[in-house]
C-alpha cells in the first residue's frame, strides 16, 4: 500500500473521533499506576540528537515540564498549570 493512502487514511481516521477523545498517553499519565511513554518518545529524540548533534530543545522542554504522576493524581490542578477556582 502507498504511503500516501496510509497517511491520509490515519488522518481521515483520527479526524472522525470526538474532541474529548484522550490519548493513550493521556489515559496512562492520569493513572499513577500505569507506566506512561515519556521515556519511548523523549530519549531516543534527545539521545539522537546528541549523537547528531541537533538540538532538540522541544522535546526537552516538553518532558522537564511533565510533572510526576504522583503530583498529578493528587488533583493539584494549580500547581498543574490548572485554572485555580475563584
Amino acid at each position: 500500500m502507498d504511503i500516501a493512502i496510509i497517511v491520509e487514511e490515519s488522518y481521515q481516521k483520527g479526524g472522525n473521533f470526538p474532541f474529548e477523545t484522550k490519548t493513550s498517553f493521556q489515559r496512562d499519565y492520569e493513572r499513577p499506576d500505569k507506566p506512561d511513554e515519556r521515556e519511548l518518545f523523549a530519549s531516543p529524540i534527545k539521545r539522537l540528537g546528541g549523537e547528531y548533534g541537533i538540538a532538540t530543545p522541544a522535546t526537552k522542554e516538553v518532558f522537564a515540564r511533565l510533572l510526576p504522576k504522583a503530583l498529578f493524581a493528587s488533583g493539584d490542578s494549580a500547581r498543574q498549570g490548572g485554572k485555580q477556582s475563584q
